[in-house]
């Protein structure tokens, strides 16, 4: 079990990093998996993961969950497509529906692929939810996110989802969070 360091961390004043407007940058594991979340979100650390929720849960509508491992093998790597669809497949707890087949992505040095589906959440079953899981790979390092949202808010939340996917960036390792990368 990893345990978490969890600080709030002012940037330096020749800092290179910027956040966009309304945003926070968390950094997981320094520099293995590093994004955008809103400001007033909250954030949860876990055992082995982190969670960032629009609200304190229970009260939460939208949340989504991330966490880091090595990239074993690089020289016999499994499709990503591969790897989202076993992550995603259908159990009998949750009787997913509307599965959409995996979307692959690339940008830079990043590989992402990703897959949707929704489900009646046993203690809510008349409030499906939206999931959505993440697999994104670069060289030494996986990330594995999954995003959850009632399917009748997902709309509203949207753009949340893709600011998390745009703003993320895997295996840039910082010595000084405070500052970001430095510029020779």
């Amino acid at each position: 079990m990893k345990k978490w360091h969890t600080k709030t961390l002012k940037f330096h004043k020749d800092a290179t990093w910027t956040a966009a407007p309304g945003h926070k940058i968390l950094v997981l594991d320094r520099g293995k998996a590093r994004f955008e979340f809103p400001d007033d979100w909250v954030v949860v650390p876990k055992d082995s993961s982190v969670a960032v929720h629009d609200k304190q849960p229970p009260a939460d509508s939208c949340n989504f969950e991330i966490s880091t491992f090595p990239y074993i093998d690089p020289t016999a790597p499994v499709p990503i497509q591969q790897m989202v669809d076993d992550v995603t497949k259908p159990d009998e707890d949750t009787n997913p529906r509307n599965v959409l087949p995996a979307r692959i992505e690339f940008r830079g040095a990043n590989e992402f692929a990703w897959s949707q589906y929704v489900y009646d959440h046993p203690d809510e079953p008349t409030r499906p939810i939206l999931v959505r899981t993440v697999i994104a790979r670069s060289m030494g390092v996986y990330a594995l996110i999954t995003y959850n949202v009632y399917e009748d808010r997902a709309n509203g939340f949207e753009p949340v989802w893709k600011h998390l996917l745009d703003s993320l960036v895997l295996n840039d390792f910082i010595a000084d969070p405070t500052r970001g990368p430095r510029v020779q």
